[in-house]
């Protein structure tokens, strides 16, 4: 009850100073508060639902490069397995003798054939590590040819280098 005459003088302020105003302010003050108010709640929720929706984008976006990157990943780490099994398979077949002795142009030709067929490698070599022997490919910087590595008992087990003639390995 203290405060009841405080705010009786109080509303007797207000209604003197808005009996001032004109009724055109009057009107049109509170509609604009309201107008206002309502775009800048509808400006905050777009802005939220957009941030959202960019969020949203991203995460499609990264999923699909995560996947695509993965596939990819796999693919190349799949290509020396596949190439492993061709040679190993040429091996048990007599194909090659990993002491890498007598006829090397023919598993040089299986090597360079290997080069053509998987052109993602830049190297393809057979090894024996019990006769200390060891034959590779390798890409040339000229596009097309082909250097050869070879490391056995004739070679006195130093590696040696060549190039490859392309009408050799035809």
């Amino acid at each position: 009850m203290i405060f009841s005459g405080l705010f009786n003088g109080s509303k007797a302020a207000i209604a003197r100073y808005l009996s001032t105003v004109p009724l055109r302010v009057t009107i049109t003050v509170p509609f604009l508060v309201q107008t206002l108010t309502v775009v800048g709640i509808v400006g905050y929720v777009s802005y939220r639902t957009g941030q959202r929706a960019v969020r949203d984008v991203v995460g499609q976006l990264q999923d699909e490069v995560a996947g695509r990157v993965e596939l990819k990943l796999q693919s190349y780490l799949d290509l020396p397995y596949r190439i492993n099994q061709l040679s190993a398979g040429a091996v048990e077949q007599g194909y090659f003798q990993l002491n890498f002795a007598g006829d090397i142009d023919s598993q040089t030709r299986f090597l360079t054939q290997q080069m053509r067929a998987f052109p993602e490698m830049s190297w393809i070599y057979c090894g024996d590590t019990a006769n200390s022997a060891f034959l590779g490919v390798e890409k040339a910087e000229t596009p097309g040819q082909f250097n050869v590595a070879i490391t056995n008992a004739e070679t006195n087990y130093k590696s040696t280098f060549y190039a490859l003639d392309s009408r050799a390995i035809a």
